[in-house]
């Protein structure tokens, strides 16, 4: 899927389907991981964050990659970071970033992973009306296929390891 496919699309999360869509416009359940053998965005160097991007996309081969694309945020245009934020698909903060930085996104917009933001991975998703069961289910077949290729920070006392400690522990949260 190229960027110009994905702006033809309307957001599936904003087409009104899901279980009471007049009192709850969509459901959000979104995952922070970091990978254990990277220092933590805000600390990780250029190659660091070079190499979590490799890591990702070796990782997305195979029916993962048919599923979703990836975008390198410093090879979009200013107009295409600010679509991508106003879909919901990326932070504004991500838009600031350097290289290294990026997102894979599902055709649908309803499944996206930021990389290398707050923390390596922002795994989120969207879907329209309420449907938290559902976004989690998603979120975790998602979290859970890459955690097959790659090893998350976590501590057995403390839960995943994330830069901010508000979110350590599970790393969940949900809107």
């Amino acid at each position: 899927m190229t960027f110009e496919d994905l702006a033809q699309k309307k957001a599936s999360w904003l087409d009104g389907t899901g279980r009471q869509p007049a009192l709850v416009v969509s459901s959000r359940v979104r995952l922070a991981r970091n990978l254990s053998a990277f220092p933590f965005p805000q600390r990780a160097g250029e190659h660091h964050h070079r190499e979590i991007i490799r890591s990702v996309v070796r990782a997305c081969r195979g029916d993962l990659a048919s599923r979703m694309s990836f975008f390198e945020t410093s090879q979009l245009s200013d107009l295409q970071q600010q679509f991508l934020v106003e879909r919901h698909l990326i932070s504004p903060a991500l838009t600031k970033g350097q290289v290294g930085r990026g997102v894979l996104v599902d055709p649908n917009e309803r499944l996206s992973v930021m990389v290398n933001e707050e923390d390596h991975f922002r795994f989120q998703v969207i879907l329209s009306g309420f449907q938290a069961p559902e976004a989690w289910q998603s979120i975790l077949r998602l979290e859970r296929e890459l955690s097959t290729q790659m090893t998350y920070a976590f501590s057995n006392r403390w839960g995943f390891l994330t830069a901010c400690p508000t979110n350590t522990g599970t790393g969940l949260r949900a809107s």
